[in-house]
């Protein structure tokens, strides 16, 4: 199934998933977000690498991945424990991307028991 698989289309989905992300978290107060062209294995899997500053986002990664972990819906990211989070999109299924987006930027916000909006 892997050898059949349409790589370049994954590529292109995994791209658009992590620009969205990427506007989802443009703007918010001590949160530095960009793209990482590979995951943590190293492979060829883009991602968005969120740097969060505790003094000026008012929480700390760590409590930004909790918040996700025990919300609804739990949202499970990588974390370095630097300041650092990572969401990666290879593992979604349709529709999960921007259920992701919302939680993270909930969660960033202050408000990770949010529920995302339905679009």
């Amino acid at each position: 199934m892997y050898l059949a698989g349409d790589h370049g289309a994954d590529l292109a989905a995994w791209e658009a998933v992590v620009r969205g992300w990427l506007r989802d978290l443009d703007g918010i107060p001590g949160v530095h977000a960009v793209r990482d062209p590979h995951n943590q294995a190293g492979q060829p899997v883009p991602r968005v690498r969120v740097t969060v500053d505790p003094a000026a986002a008012g929480r700390t990664a760590d409590a930004v991945r909790a918040a996700l972990w025990d919300g609804d819906p739990r949202v499970a990211v990588h974390g370095d424990g630097g300041g650092v989070l990572h969401l990666t999109p290879d593992t979604l299924a349709p529709g999960e991307a921007e259920v992701v987006g919302a939680r993270v930027r909930a969660a960033l916000a202050g408000d990770g028991s949010a529920r995302p909006a339905v679009r």
